[in-house]
């Protein structure tokens, strides 16, 4: 019902709205109908113009991958799903705007490893604290996942990426109460990091 230009300026205002005023994104149905709804931003339609501007696209992407940092949620599974569910709708952008968006996925899931060690230390202590099904494995095999996808777009994002990801691993390790546990995930991050950056 509207053309092109019309649903992109209406997604720029939803996602202008939502950052500046801080909403939070919090449930998982939220966040997959905003996604649809700014479906221009974030993918090519049919009726997507061959050319865009590069400057234009690169100040779109840069306002959505803000949203990943709307996410909020109290339950740690949720925020996850949430964020696996942006990193799909990303996903379907393509290379041109990859470069961009990934990233802030990327670091939106790390975002989730102090709650994870926070949730651990208190069931240590001996509070009753449910236990999320989520653990430190699984966001470091989505953050790998990710910056493998973002390697063949931009290897020079992905490399900073992987070396983060490393340090994010190693202090995971230095956090465990089992030194070593996180010490393979750590040298592969870094292995990833040599061959990006060969």
């Amino acid at each position: 019902f509207l053309d092109f230009q019309c649903r992109k300026q209406v997604a720029q205002a939803m996602v202008t709205i939502i950052v500046e005023d801080n909403h939070a994104l919090s449930t998982l149905d939220g966040v997959n109908s905003l996604f649809r709804f700014i479906s221009a931003l974030v993918r090519d339609e049919q009726d997507t113009p061959a050319r865009e501007d590069k400057e234009t696209v690169e100040r779109e992407q840069q306002l959505v991958a803000k949203l990943p940092h709307q996410i909020r949620n109290d339950d740690v599974d949720e925020c996850f799903q949430m964020v696996t569910a942006v990193r799909g709708f990303f996903g379907q952008g393509g290379p041109k705007r990859l470069v961009y968006t990934l990233p802030s996925v990327f670091f939106a899931a790390m975002s989730l490893l102090p709650r994870i060690r926070a949730i651990e230390a208190m069931r240590a202590e001996g509070e009753e604290v449910p236990l999320p099904t989520l653990t430190a494995k699984k966001i470091f095999q989505f953050m790998h996942k990710t910056v493998t996808a973002l390697q063949q777009t931009s290897a020079e994002v992905a490399l900073n990426l992987w070396l983060i990801a490393a340090g994010a691993a190693d202090n995971a390790d230095r956090a465990s109460s089992s030194p070593g546990a996180f010490e393979a995930i750590c040298y592969e991050f870094l292995t990833q990091a040599m061959m990006c950056f060969e």
